[in-house]
């Protein structure tokens, strides 16, 4: 009796197990005839298999740059999807993606691309909707669609991790022939939990700022917490950057253009959303050695200026917090930091009998600013 129990037992395990190869066999594979007819046309990879025990591995994974100014827009080593068994009975298909090694090259061409093909409607990823019902009920209503370059996945990202990654920032206008920065070395894990109850979403992650060469000159890290639910959302971020003369030609078009010389920015930012509505946010930034050329105000120059307010190791700092709501129409944050910033170094550079007579900022109402 006892033999027989055991190879009852063994059959139903290795029957289970050939179902599992099976079956995860099989998914792969629509998975994969899905993934080419969503993915942008020109995408190419160099192979694709299945992964353990429900998934797709493909490897080589490449891209096209929508503008057709870059090589690729995206190349990704390898990347993992998996579903988890529970996935199976799910709508829209829960989804971990793992990207080993992906290599992003963005500018302003192919960003405004991809922006003007985005349905500007915040409620949307605040609620996470089921991803394509948009263009069905938009079919149905008679309502030509024009081919996107990115399709809505009929999945839903369980969770997202990158490993390794690297982003060039090109922009011709503002450094010619290099990017204007490179950040290397990102790990970044987005994470979707609790679904169908109260979902949370969680970004966590960071990088290293560095040369063409591979050499550090600063960091950045970011850490967010979304419960969409609840229209609610709080935060941290940071970025240093040890080498600003990269950006030098940032402000060059600029109603009073200003010139970035050189110099360390590190700039750290804390903020809370609640009830999609009531926003507090804390800016820091500390700046050493920053050399401008330029005017501000009336005929001031910003050398003279940063010489006014650093102190004797040519630092400066400021921490401005400021709250309210977001659908009252004169609460506009960037414009408060920028004055309580302008009002602070006035106060310091006239102590030390500079005085700063006009504008030092840029505003929502600055004439010049689009």
């Amino acid at each position: 009796m006892k033999r027989i129990f055991w190879k009852c037992v063994g059959l139903v395990l290795a029957a289970l197990a050939l179902f599992q190869v099976v079956g995860g066999a099989v998914v792969a594979t629509v998975a994969l005839r899905q993934m080419r007819e969503y993915l942008p046309e020109g995408t190419r990879f160099d192979r694709a298999a299945w992964s353990w025990p429900i998934g797709l591995r493909i490897a080589g994974l490449t891209v096209p740059d929508p503008a057709k100014k870059f090589p690729f827009f995206l190349q990704v080593r390898e990347m993992v999807l998996q579903v988890p068994v529970w996935g199976l009975l799910a709508r829209p298909l829960p989804v971990r993606a793992t990207l080993e090694r992906p290599h992003l090259k963005v500018g302003s061409e192919n960003i405004d691309f991809l922006i003007g093909q985005t349905e500007r409607q915040p409620e949307d990823w605040m609620l996470i909707p089921f991803m394509g019902l948009e263009e069905e009920e938009k079919e149905k209503e008679g309502v030509p669609q024009e081919e996107p370059f990115f399709r809505r996945l009929p999945f839903i990202p369980f969770g997202v991790h990158i490993r390794e990654g690297r982003v060039d920032v090109i922009e011709e206008e503002i450094r010619t022939g290099q990017p204007v920065f490179v950040t290397d070395h990102v790990n970044l894990s987005l994470a979707l939990r609790g679904v169908g109850a109260e979902p949370v979403i969680e970004l966590k992650g960071g990088g290293d700022f560095v040369t063409q060469e591979g050499k550090k000159i600063g960091f950045h890290s970011v850490e967010i917490r979304c419960m969409p639910r609840t229209r609610s959302m709080e935060g941290t971020m940071r970025l240093r950057y040890e080498q600003m003369g990269d950006m030098r030609n940032l402000y060059q078009q600029a109603p009073r253009p200003v010139l970035i010389e050189g110099g360390i920015a590190d700039f750290s930012m804390q903020f809370a959303l609640k009830d999609g509505r009531h926003a507090k946010l804390t800016a820091s930034c500390l700046v050493q050695n920053l050399d401008l050329s330029g005017l501000a105000g009336d005929g001031v120059p910003w050398a003279d200026i940063m010489h006014a307010v650093e102190d004797e190791d040519r630092v400066y700092q400021w921490t401005v917090t400021t709250e309210g709501d977001l659908t009252d129409p004169r609460f506009n944050p960037h414009d408060y930091v920028l004055s309580e910033v302008e009002w602070r170094m006035k106060e310091k550079a006239a102590s030390r009998g500079l005085k700063i007579p006009g504008p030092m900022f840029f505003y929502a109402d600055t004439e010049g600013e689009e």
